[in-house]
């Protein structure tokens, strides 16, 4: 039986996860009559995390996950919500509309799409699914009875304001910003994983591709590190000198067997596992693992060394010269003399706290707060209610403790099923 009244969902970040969202509310509309409508706010444009017009990527990269896990992937819905997640907004259904793009994407062998093809992709999901995007900047989360009032912020120089509209619950979704590195005397000699996309004519001012004596330094030493080392390295500098500072000491390749495949899909697989096989297979399948695909642009590097360490904090003189401290778990503390620093450490995943009016700032800074978010969380991928006092807010970024895959590309069409279950009829 459909919901008698119009469930509202705000999702913050018009990304893959706002795309399947969308989709799977179109369909379930659809099929059974449920109505949730899914409002989704982005303050520059589907996508645009993937299309290398904000950062985060160039945009001519291949994205690492295979094409065919797409939005509804692994389309385990009933039957008749997978025909029409299949036949509505599929990645073959997007090809297929992109005129000869199918068949030509076939003969290439059906190779994963640059990530700027992925986001036309999530654009063409978003715009079939009809629910609208606001091009705005989400600014605050404010509590109103069950409900929450989005604040946001149109344009950089408008006030923040409340949408004119309230929501039963909110999904957060994107990476957050990037980690920042302590540093003194100016960080233009620092990049980040968002900022280096933009400034890469920047990068090679200041490392001619001629001066093979210019030290780079990667912090980091997962996806996001392997990216800017695969730009770096295909484009001029693979004979260059690149320490690469991070707590491993080499770049991990994720495996693409059916046995760890599997554990992306199938939740009764996952619940099997004891709890220390669970955190030793997340860690092992998403964290500090790189493709295969990023691995063969990468190897070719001929000077390329790895520094198990922290990175602690940067300084740059009064004459220009950079120092990046790193901290060893066996007291050494060397101290490198990079050219620039590529601070791919990650991005900050409880950025969102800061949003939400009535959080103690003391309490949403707290790691055993977070750790107990995160480890209670619910089957629908929200906070659950024991600590969580306000309204229901959905994070599938944190949701380790229910699947691997549930937080990335991975298995987007379960995602949706999970975030949208408390709404149907």
């Amino acid at each position: 039986m459909a919901n008698e009244r119009v469930i509202k969902i705000a999702v913050i970040g018009a990304g893959a996860k706002a795309a399947a969202i969308a989709a799977k509310a179109a369909v379930l509309k659809q099929t059974e009559g449920t109505e949730v409508h899914v409002t989704i706010f982005e303050p520059h444009s589907v996508g645009a995390n993937w299309s290398g017009k904000h950062g985060y990527t160039d945009g001519v990269q291949r994205l690492c996950t295979p094409a065919l896990r797409d939005v509804g992937y692994p389309y385990r819905s009933n039957d008749d919500v997978n025909r029409l997640m299949h036949a509505q907004f599929s990645w073959a259904s997007f090809l297929l509309s992109e005129k000869a793009k199918f068949s030509q994407w076939v003969d290439q062998s059906s190779k994963p799409p640059e990530h700027g093809l992925f986001a036309k992709y999530l654009k063409w999901v978003v715009e079939m699914s009809r629910f609208p995007v606001i091009r705005a900047r989400v600014m605050g989360l404010m509590p109103q009875g069950k409900k929450w009032v989005v604040l946001v912020q149109y344009n950089g120089q408008d006030p923040e304001q409340s949408y004119d509209d309230e929501f039963d619950a909110v999904v957060v979704s994107g990476p957050g910003p990037a980690r920042a590195l302590n540093g003194s005397g100016g960080g233009h000699l620092v990049f980040d994983g968002v900022d280096f996309w933009t400034r890469t004519k920047e990068f090679g001012k200041l490392v001619p591709k001629r001066n093979k004596g210019a030290q780079i330094a990667i912090v980091g030493g997962g996806g996001t590190a392997a990216a800017a080392l695969s730009w770096i390295v295909r484009h001029g500098y693979r004979d260059h000198e690149i320490a690469m500072v991070a707590k491993q000491g080499a770049l991990f390749t994720r495996g693409n067997s059916v046995f760890e495949n599997r554990l992306f899909s199938d939740d009764e697989a996952w619940n099997a596992l004891s709890k220390a096989t669970r955190d030793a297979f997340f860690k092992r399948l998403n964290r500090s693992v790189v493709w295969e695909t990023v691995m063969q642009d990468i190897e070719s590097a001929s000077n390329l060394s790895f520094i198990d360490g922290e990175a602690e904090r940067y300084e740059i003189d009064k004459q220009g010269y950079l120092s990046l401290f790193v901290k060893r778990s066996d007291k050494q503390a060397p101290i490198l003399r990079p050219t620039v620093v590529v601070n791919a450490a990650g991005f900050d995943e409880w950025w969102f706290l800061s949003l939400v009016n009535g959080l103690p700032p003391t309490l949403a800074a707290n790691a055993k707060f977070r750790t107990s978010l995160r480890d209670t969380m619910v089957a629908d991928l929200s906070f659950n209610t024991r600590q969580w006092k306000f309204p229901r807010l959905h994070v599938p970024a944190l949701s380790s403790v229910h699947g691997p895959g549930l937080g990335s590309l991975m298995t987007l069409g379960s995602m949706s099923d999970r975030v949208l279950r408390p709404y149907r009829g």
